[in-house]
């Protein structure tokens, strides 16, 4: 071996030397020099330390199936807002449309007119069955006695009183529903559930979180019964109704807002003083109605027991039934006239305006859509392995930006979608929210890591998945930090999240980002 190396040495010296002599030779030198110099480099770039293979080596973040899932933490979904109250208008009569008032997105208010179908014989008869009420009343008042006069008077004021004391009715219950929704629930988290929970210090004041569920319970009676109350019915009997509620919500403004003036900011106590006073008003109205009303019902009695003994008889008289039969057909006249006139049913803003001019529409066609963009809700749904994890006031984030609660949650699926819809209040009263936008919410969930069954289908970012040719699978990491495949199945797709059902442990730790990654690469892991 020696002598072998020795040889060639001997050789390279006399080539070398050769060289200097030698122009061909010369450049054969230097032609070899410049190969056996990028032999050599190569070698060493191929030998570079480890530490530089490491230093570009892919850095994984690891969580339990149970985590990704959602799991004591909190649920990613997509949802719509809507509107509290919407309205959707059709038209009642056919015709061609002659007036048009209102504008797409401008405010209205509940019974104003946005529109009107042509209908200028309505009009006539309208007219028509006027100057019939005239002449009835002309005829009755010429012939008419004192008492007679007395009679009609006192009709005439018992009607009022009537239709003051309707009014009063309904504008108790909206004065009510705004000072306790709009102010004291500020005051109260998951207010409209039946298990509200007070937000600021009782002060000793301990049941009023039973008091605000009892008044919610309330709210609902009193609407249903403020929805079929015509100044026809049973209206005295209605103020006492509504003059009991108001008691007892007043009792309950009293007492919040003492424990409010002792720890709530300018503001609040502003809003909670404000809320009481609109109580007492109502209060107020609905006591002074209910005497102005039993006054006018006792002189109308005795008119009419004035008016029986004058005419010897009870019965009404023949001009008293003339008038009452063209008050009638005004009436029908009137109704008539209404169906080609198209109204606000509820104060708030035309989201959907589809008429115009000149066109004509059919019965029961969609004209308009009027919505209170003020008070919002948002609208999801979520499958039925979450509903576990989701309960009635959880609270909820809006886009990151704004806070809400679970105020309400179906009772089962919806046979259309197979999805289970859930509803949430807006609890912000800043939040810039538009009606019909869709959000992105992060729902606080409770549970455990027991609950989390893998087999059934739990819910993980599509990031996490592994989608290949022969198989979708998750990845996790062996002893010696090199990539696995855990196959799975698919389902349903949630925004960036998926269904996944397998023979998996909810603690298996998985790579959070699976994007980019082979079996059997090699790895570091994420410490935080």
């Amino acid at each position: 071996m020696r002598r072998t190396t020795r040889h060639l040495f001997s050789i390279i010296r006399s080539f070398i030397r050769d060289a200097r002599t030698n122009r061909k030779k010369r450049i054969a030198l230097i032609i070899v020099l410049v190969a056996l110099g990028f032999i050599i480099f190569n070698a060493i770039r191929n030998n570079a330390p480890a530490e530089k293979s490491e230093r570009s080596m892919r850095t994984v973040t690891l969580r339990t199936i149970a985590e990704l899932s959602g799991n004591g933490s909190e649920l990613a979904v997509t949802g719509t807002v809507e509107s509290q109250s919407e309205a959707d208008i059709r038209a009642e009569a056919s015709g061609q449309v002659v007036s048009v008032r209102k504008n797409l997105g401008d405010r209205v208010v509940a019974g104003e007119i946005i529109a009107e179908i042509e209908n200028n014989f309505e009009r006539a008869q309208v007219a028509q069955a006027q100057a019939s009420v005239d002449a009835a009343v002309a005829a009755r008042q010429e012939s008419s006695s004192l008492t007679d006069i007395r009679l009609d008077n006192a009709t005439h004021a018992l009607e009022q009183e009537r239709v003051s004391a309707y009014n009063t009715v309904q504008q108790a219950y909206t004065l009510a529903e705004n000072a306790v929704y709009g102010k004291a629930d500020q005051f109260f988290t998951a207010p409209r559930t039946s298990a509200p929970r007070l937000n600021i210090s009782s002060y000793g004041i301990d049941d009023l979180e039973e008091r605000r569920a009892e008044i919610g319970d309330s709210f609902i009676v009193w609407k249903k019964m403020v929805e079929v109350l015509s100044p026809n019915t049973s209206i005295d009997t209605s103020l006492s109704d509504a003059e009991a509620r108001l008691r007892f919500i007043s009792s309950f403004m009293r007492d919040l807002a003492e424990i409010v003036t002792r720890q709530g900011s300018s503001t609040e106590v502003s809003d909670i003083l404000s809320a009481r006073t609109s109580i007492d008003t109502a209060l107020a109205n609905v006591s002074s109605g209910r005497e102005s009303l039993r006054s006018a019902e006792t002189t109308y009695r005795l008119a009419v027991e004035d008016d029986a003994q004058a005419a010897g008889s009870g019965n009404l008289s023949t001009r008293d039934a003339a008038v009452r039969q063209a008050e009638a057909g005004r009436a029908l006249a009137v109704a008539s006239l209404e169906k080609k006139i198209i109204r606000a049913p509820l104060s708030g803003t035309i989201n959907s305006l589809s008429i115009d001019v000149g066109d004509v529409v059919a019965p029961n066609q969609p004209v308009a859509v009027v919505a209170n963009n003020n008070a919002l809700l948002i609208k999801t749904y979520i499958t039925e392995q979450e509903k576990a994890f989701i309960s009635v006031g959880n609270t909820v984030r809006i886009s990151d930006e704004f806070s809400g609660v679970v105020t309400r949650i179906a009772p089962a699926l919806d046979p259309v979608t197979r999805k289970i819809e859930v509803i949430i209040g807006v609890s912000d009263s800043q939040a810039d929210l538009v009606n019909g936008q869709s959000v992105r919410v992060s729902i606080a969930r409770t549970g455990d890591v027991e609950d989390v069954n893998v087999r059934e289908g739990v819910r993980i970012p599509i990031a996490s998945l592994n989608i290949g040719t022969k198989e979708t699978a998750v990845f996790g990491i062996d002893e010696n930090n090199m990539i696995v495949s855990y196959p799975v199945e698919i389902g349903p797709v949630f925004g960036d999240s998926v269904l996944i059902t397998g023979d998996l442990d909810p603690l298996l730790r998985i790579v959070t980002d699976a994007r980019g990654l082979k079996v059997g690469e090699k790895v570091s892991v994420s410490q935080e």
